[in-house]
C-alpha cells in the first residue's frame, strides 16, 4: 500500500470501518494504536483488533461478510 497524507486523519491514525478495513480499502485490515478506533491505545487493543482481522480475512476468503469490531 502505498501512504499518502490522506490516508491518515487529522490526528495521525488510519481511518477504519467497524470490521477493521482501512476506509475505503476492502482488503487492506490495519490493528492497534494506528487505527481511529475510539478507545484507550493499549496492546490489548491491538491483540484483539488482532483476531478480529484474522476471521475477517478467513471470512472474506469463504465469500461471507466480515464481523464487525
Amino acid at each position: 500500500m502505498r501512504r499518502t497524507a490522506h490516508d491518515l486523519d487529522v490526528s495521525g491514525e488510519v481511518p477504519v470501518i467497524g470490521a477493521l478495513n482501512v476506509y475505503g480499502r476492502d482488503h487492506v485490515y490495519t490493528v492497534g494504536d494506528i487505527t481511529d478506533v475510539p478507545e484507550a491505545k493499549r496492546g490489548s487493543c491491538a491483540m484483539r483488533h488482532g483476531k478480529v482481522v484474522a476471521e475477517n480475512i478467513t471470512a472474506q476468503l469463504r465469500g461471507e461478510r466480515p464481523a464487525v469490531v
